[in-house]
């Protein structure tokens, strides 16, 4: 695999930094604090063009690939978790289904607002956040008047009171077309559409920005213009979907990692840990090499996973591996980070400590371990 980042690639990744450490570092404190939806850092980043990384730039996007967007997510979750799991559902959880299954209708009605980040899309195509089916269906719908109905609920949608739009998985009754016969099928639903009602926010112990709710659906009308891909056809939408998510994930735990363990080599050096006792000097010189390493050997699981979305329809098992290694890397390398502080790392005013529960929440977001583990055992057996 070739390691050399093109031009822009390059450039993507330089601007992601720069929005990082100038707009979100500041505030990510703050933020994780209060838990308050980041209005203003959003702002800045879809005045950027990072809300819309892999859309052509026919429909307002950067028109990059999906390495570039893996790039811009960990630098933003460098600065801010919360941040940088926004973006991510943005780019791939609604964008990059729309772009890949929408009608040109669909694209560009939806596309140009998400690119800019004057709207917020987000995804409903799981039963729960750390359900083991990506497949769930999550609501029911009936046919009516040309549409359907919409009835159900879908929990751990992230972002859903602020939303304009809202991917659903809904089981049509009666349906018999499409490629997946009677399967689940995907609607289009506009959040402020009569019938929906977004639930109150859950209060998570990292990424506790980015407002992760429950959304209620009681007889919400939905036109057969706001259908995505076929009907019947919701399995393939999910799926895809559910690997991208996994990949923007592993993405968000590699920059949490990276953040925790720069603030430990700054902390060594300040401190003068490497030119003290020997011993001392040894063991924190020996565990920031294992940092180092577990968090490159992550990122090079991204890196193969985002480039081989680009030549191959579906690569759940590289999703999958990138997500339980990096989020678990995460899960130890922050942990150590902690510990190599003291008491200091796990005050509740300490970043450390707060990369520590970001870390946690990218354990169980689109999927558990042990979910991602089953997907690579299946993958494997089959081959």
């Amino acid at each position: 695999m070739d390691f050399d980042l093109t031009d822009e690639q390059t450039r993507i990744r330089a601007l992601a930094r720069d929005v990082a450490l100038s707009t979100l570092l500041p505030r990510a404190a703050e933020t994780d604090r209060t838990g308050t939806w980041p209005a203003e850092t959003l702002a800045a980043i879809g005045q950027a063009g990072l809300f819309g990384i892999t859309v052509p730039t026919a429909y307002g996007g950067q028109g990059a690939d999906a390495l570039s967007c893996a790039l811009a997510i960990e630098e933003l979750s460098y600065a801010c978790a919360s941040s940088g799991l926004i973006v991510g559902i943005q780019n791939l959880l609604c964008c990059e289904p729309v772009l890949r299954f929408g009608t040109e209708n669909q694209k560009r009605s939806m596309l140009p607002a998400l690119a800019r980040g004057t709207a917020f899309g987000t995804a409903a195509l799981t039963q729960s956040v750390g359900d083991a089916n990506p497949c769930t269906v999550t609501a029911r719908a009936t046919p009516d008047d040309g549409g359907v109905l919409v009835d159900g609920t879908a929990t751990g949608v992230v972002g859903a009171d602020y939303a304009e739009w809202i991917l659903v998985m809904a089981n049509l009754s009666g349906s018999s077309s499409g490629r997946n016969g009677g399967g689940p099928t995907v609607l289009i639903v506009s959040r402020s559409s009569e019938g929906v009602r977004v639930g109150r926010s859950e209060s998570l112990v990292g990424a506790r920005a980015a407002h992760i709710s429950a959304v209620h659906f009681d007889r919400c009308a939905v036109s057969a213009t706001q259908i995505l891909g076929e009907v019947g056809g919701g399995r393939q939408i999910a799926q895809a979907a559910r690997d991208s998510g996994r990949l923007a994930i592993a993405c968000q735990a590699v920059g949490i990692a990276r953040a925790a363990f720069e603030e430990t080599v700054a902390n060594a050096r300040e401190c003068g840990v490497l030119a003290a006792d020997q011993s001392d000097s040894q063991l924190v010189a020996l565990a920031l090499a294992d940092m180092a390493t577990e968090i490159d050997a992550a990122r090079i699981l991204v890196w193969r996973a985002a480039r081989s979305t680009a030549s191959r329809p579906t690569v759940g098992a590289e999703c999958s591996m990138a997500k339980v290694f990096a989020a678990e890397m995460s899960a130890r390398v922050t942990n150590k980070a902690a510990q190599m502080r003291g008491y200091a790392g796990f005050v509740s005013n300490a970043s450390v400590e707060r990369h520590g529960r970001d870390a946690r929440i990218a354990e169980v977001l689109e999927g558990s371990s042990d979910v991602q583990r089953s997907v690579i055992a299946c993958d494997v057996l089959t081959k």
